[in-house]
């Protein structure tokens, strides 16, 4: 018991007076005391170990929200004018000013900014787009071999005989026929 008793006072915490007398009195009180100490310990021990985990956790979150916060910011919203203005839509598009007044501008309609500023709609712009594409874009080379992009499918009429038929034959088969229909009936009720 002496050594226990030793320790405590080495780590201070019992104060001499209270050694010497447990020592002379009550080693079975000193037992208790030494076994409530440690649960105390024990307890401390598991609070704070408790306390620093949650610690961890909370600066794991404002971590996590430090960075949502920062990518936030570094995205900056950012949203596309609908008016373009006239120096600015031949780049929009990809090309210079010449070709854009001579090709685009024509077929835009102008939108006045302040006394002296022309803008365009930026719709407008992609519709000329979509439309220019339409009419002369190719697929790349991967596509090009696997389907017929540049071919334009044709409604072919049901009433044509055959291909290279000039439409002046087709009506006089045509009238032939239904003039052949007409006098086969009258023949047949006569």
């Amino acid at each position: 018991m002496d050594t226990v008793i030793l320790r405590f006072e080495i780590e201070g915490e019992l104060p001499p007076e209270l050694t010497e007398k447990i020592c002379r009195e009550d080693p079975v009180y000193l037992r208790e005391m030494l076994d409530w100490s440690e649960t105390c310990h024990k307890m401390l021990w598991d609070e704070f170990e408790e306390k620093e985990a949650e610690n961890e956790a909370l600066k794991r979150d404002q971590e996590a929200m430090d960075r949502a916060l920062e990518r936030m910011r570094s995205r900056k919203t950012r949203m596309d004018p609908r008016i373009i203005r006239l120096k600015d839509a031949a780049a929009y598009l990809g090309m210079d000013k010449n070709r854009f007044n001579a090709e685009v501008r024509p077929h835009l309609t102008e939108i006045p900014i302040g006394s002296h500023g022309i803008g365009f709609d930026r719709l407008d712009l992609d519709r000329w787009f979509e439309a220019y594409k339409a009419r002369n874009g190719r697929p790349g080379h991967a596509m090009e071999r696997s389907a017929s992009w540049g071919r334009k499918s044709r409604q072919d009429s049901s009433n044509v005989g055959g291909s290279g038929m000039s439409r002046r034959q087709f009506q006089v088969r045509e009238f032939e026929k239904a003039l052949e229909r007409v006098t086969s009936r009258k023949r047949s009720g006569i």
